[in-house]
C-alpha cells in the first residue's frame, strides 16, 4: 500500500512540474483578453429581469419537437444529470440553459471574482432590502450572485471542493430519506473525482480520493506564506492539518479545487463538453424555460423562449429542474407548484400545493476580519501571471481569489461529536476581487471602517457560521417569468439568537488563531476599525459585534432548501428519490433539494446530487422497460 500511494505522489509531482508548451502571442492573446474583459465589467450594468428573452410577437408555441427528458438548466448538478441520462443511446435528452457556454476568459480561474461576476453569465439578483443585516449594502439588498450558463454557477463560484461531514449525510437520510447516508453517497464522490495531489505538503488519504473521473480535484500552487503561517497557527491551537474531504473533518487543511492544471473546471467543461456531440443530446443556450405544461399531475411539456420565440418541447418521460435554489422554485411556482395562497395571489392555477420557495437558508460570512503583518506576498505583473497560468497551471490566475486553506471547528454552541459548525477560511488581500467588490455594492462609510488595509503585506479571515437556524424564501414578485422573484434571505433572524451567537464565536476564534506564536512572529494587528454606526457600544464587545453584524454579515452564497427533501408534503417539496410530491414525472434536482444546512460549500454536494439522481432515473425507467 505504501509503494502504491508512494508510486501515486511521484507521479503527481512529476505532472505539476511538467511545463505547458505556450508562446509569446498565447500571452499576448490573454493579456488583451483579460484586460478588455475587466474593462468591460467595470461598466457592466445588470440585469433586473429577464426580459432579454421576451417574445417578440403575442403567438401560440412553436412545437420544438419529442424528447425523453427535459433537463432545465446545466449548471453544478444539470449538467451531470444530463449527461448521465445520454449514456443511453435511445433516450433523446434535451437541456434547456438560459446562459451560454463557458469560454476563454471563464477558464481562466481568478477570471470569476475579476470579471465574470458582472457579465451576462451572472443573473445579478439582489434580495428584497433588510432588516437584520446586509445593512452594509446599497438599498440594504443582500448580493446573491449566481451563475447563468452551461456551468451554472460553478462558472463564478471560488472552486472549492469540499464533500461536507459524514453527519449531514446521516441525519440527512434519518430524517426520512433512505439511501443519501454517507456509504451511499460516498461511492458517488468518488465515481466523479479525478484527484491531482499538486501540493506534496498538503495531507491526502487515498482511500478517500479516486484518480480516473471526469471532475478535476487539485490544490493550488504555490502556497502563499501567511498560508503556511495560518496551517501553523492552527496546529499550535491544538488541530490537525488533515484532508478534511477523508474520514475526519474537523482541523485545516490546504484547499483542494475544481481545476484542471490550474483551469477552471465547471460543471460544463468537466461533465457536459466531453459529450456535447453525442447525437441524442440537445443543448438549447440562451433559452428560458418559462413553464411546465400538465395534463392532471403529469407532465407533457416545457415552454421555452430562445431567440424572442416561444417554444413548446413535449416530454415523453420526465422533466428533470435543475436551475438552482432560487430558479427552480421560481420555474415550479409559476407553473402551478407551492403554496396554493400564494398561486392564487398570482392568478396561477393550483397544481399541487406544497411548500415551494419556503425554508432558504443558507451559511453565513463575516467581512471585515482584515490584519496586517510585517511578511509581504510577492506580486507579479499580469504578464508574469499569465506565464505562470500558461506554463505550469499555478499562480495568481489559476485561484478563484487567493484564498488557499480553510479549516473546520466545534463550538461550544455544537451539539453533536466531531460535527463542526463554524468554518474559517483564509485569504490573502494583495490581490482584489474587483468585479466581486463592484457586486456587492457596499456602502462607502462601511467599507471605509472593514476593508483595513489592502496591501502585499496583509490577509483576512472569513468566519462562516454553518448549520443556522434563520429561514428566508423566494416568492414570485409576479406570474411574469420575465420578471426576477422575491428572495429574502432573512439571516441573523431567528429567535433564540443561535446564528448570532455563532457568528460571535467565529469572531472570537479568529482572534483567537491570530493570536498564536506563528502570527505574534509576523506581528500581525487586527486593522479593523470601529463602526461609527456602533459608536455607543464599546469596541469589540460581544454589543458591539451585534450590532456590527448587521453591516458586516452576509450569506455565503450557499442557499438551500427552497425544494426540500423528505417525507412530508406538508413541509418538504420532493420525496427521496427527487420526485416533486404529488406529481407523476417532474424531479427537482439541485442544492434546493438539500434538506439542511451542510458543514461543507455546496458545490461539490451539488455534483454528488446530479450523480445521484442520474442513477436513480435510470433505475426507474429501466424497470419499467423490463417489465412492460
Amino acid at each position: 500500500m505504501l509503494k502504491v500511494t508512494l508510486g501515486i505522489l511521484l507521479c503527481f509531482l512529476l505532472f505539476r512540474l511538467a511545463a505547458f508548451a505556450y508562446t509569446e502571442e498565447d500571452v499576448d492573446y490573454y493579456e488583451r483578453l483579460l484586460k478588455t474583459s475587466f474593462k468591460k465589467s467595470q461598466t457592466y450594468q445588470l440585469h433586473r429581469s429577464a426580459t432579454k428573452y421576451r417574445a417578440l410577437r403575442n403567438s401560440p408555441p412553436k412545437v420544438f419537437g419529442d424528447y425523453d427528458f427535459v433537463v432545465i438548466g446545466a449548471g453544478s448538478t444539470g449538467a451531470v444529470i444530463a449527461r448521465s441520462l445520454s449514456d443511453v443511446p435511445d433516450w433523446k435528452v434535451l437541456v434547456i440553459e438560459a446562459g451560454e457556454w463557458g469560454n476563454n476568459l471563464t477558464s481562466v480561474t481568478s477570471s470569476a471574482y475579476k470579471i465574470t461576476v458582472m457579465s451576462d453569465y451572472n443573473w445579478g439578483y439582489y434580495s428584497i432590502p433588510q432588516n437584520n443585516t446586509c445593512l452594509g449594502f446599497e438599498g440594504n439588498r443582500c448580493p446573491h450572485p449566481r451563475g447563468r450558463g452551461v456551468g451554472g454557477s460553478s462558472l463564478l463560484n471560488a472552486l472549492i471542493y469540499i464533500r461536507g461531514n459524514r453527519k449531514d449525510f446521516d441525519i440527512w437520510c434519518r430524517d426520512g430519506n433512505p439511501g443519501w447516508c454517507y456509504k451511499d453517497i460516498l461511492p458517488i464522490y468518488l465515481r466523479q473525482e479525478n484527484y491531482r495531489h499538486t501540493d506534496p505538503e498538503s495531507p491526502f488519504e487515498p482511500a478517500y480520493h479516486n484518480y480516473s473521473g471526469p471532475l478535476w480535484v487539485e490544490q493550488p500552487m504555490p502556497r502563499h506564506f501567511h498560508h503556511k503561517i495560518f496551517l501553523k497557527a492552527n496546529e499550535e491551537m491544538g488541530y490537525k492539518i488533515r484532508d478534511v474531504n477523508g474520514i475526519e473533518q474537523i482541523g485545516a487543511m490546504p484547499f483542494q479545487v475544481n481545476t484542471k492544471k490550474g483551469t477552471r473546471q465547471d460543471s460544463g467543461t468537466a461533465f457536459l463538453k466531453p459529450v456535447a456531440q453525442r447525437k441524442n443530446l440537445k443543448v438549447m443556450t440562451d433559452s428560458l424555460a418559462t413553464k411546465i405544461l400538465f395534463d392532471g399531475k403529469r407532465a407533457t411539456g416545457v415552454l421555452f423562449l430562445n431567440k424572442g420565440i416561444l417554444y413548446k418541447v413535449n416530454v415523453k418521460k420526465e422533466v428533470v429542474v435543475s436551475a438552482g435554489a432560487i430558479n427552480s422554485p421560481q420555474l415550479l411556482l409559476l407553473s402551478g407548484i407551492g403554496p396554493k395562497k400564494h398561486l392564487e395571489e398570482h392568478n396561477i392555477e393550483v397544481i399541487e400545493d406544497l411548500p415551494v420557495g419556503e425554508s432558504f437558508s443558507d451559511h453565513l460570512q463575516v467581512h471585515g476580519l482584515v490584519f496586517s503583518s510585517n511578511v509581504s506576498e510577492p506580486i507579479k505583473t499580469l504578464r508574469e501571471s499569465i506565464k505562470d497560468f500558461l506554463g505550469t497551471g499555478t499562480g495568481d490566475l489559476a485561484e478563484a481569489v487567493p484564498t488557499q486553506a480553510v479549516g473546520y471547528y466545534k463550538t461550544k454552541l455544537a451539539k453533536i461529536d466531531d460535527y463542526p459548525d463554524l468554518e474559517i477560511s483564509f485569504q490573502d488581500t494583495n490581490e482584489t476581487a474587483d468585479a466581486l467588490t463592484k457586486y456587492y455594492n457596499w456602502k462607502s462609510n462601511i467599507s471605509y471602517y472593514t476593508a483595513g488595509i489592502n496591501a502585499a503585506s496583509s490577509f483576512q479571515l472569513f468566519a462562516t457560521p454553518l448549520h443556522t437556524k434563520s429561514l428566508g424564501y423566494v416568492r414570485l414578485r409576479s406570474s411574469n417569468p420575465l420578471e426576477y422573484p422575491d428572495i429574502d434571505p432573512n439571516i441573523l433572524s431567528d429567535p433564540e439568537g443561535h446564528d448570532f451567537d455563532l457568528v460571535y464565536e467565529g469572531i472570537q476564534f479568529v482572534l483567537n488563531l491570530t493570536n498564536q506564536e506563528a502570527f505574534k512572529k509576523i506581528n500581525t494587528k487586527f486593522e479593523q476599525k470601529p463602526l461609527p454606526q456602533c459608536s455607543k457600544f464599546t469596541f469589540m464587545t460581544k454589543d458591539y459585534w451585534k450590532c456590527a453584524s448587521k453591516f458586516i454579515v452576509n450569506h455565503n452564497n450557499h442557499p438551500v432548501s427552497t425544494c426540500k427533501m423528505g417525507p412530508d408534503r406538508k413541509k418538504h417539496v420532493v420525496d427521496h428519490t427527487l420526485k416533486v410530491h404529488g406529481i407523476k414525472n417532474v424531479r427537482v434536482a439541485d442544492a434546493s433539494v438539500i434538506p439542511l444546512s451542510t458543514s461543507a460549500h455546496i458545490n461539490a454536494i451539488c455534483y454528488m446530487i446530479g450523480g445521484k439522481g442520474g442513477d436513480m432515473i435510470k433505475r426507474t425507467w429501466k424497470k419499467k422497460l423490463s417489465s412492460g
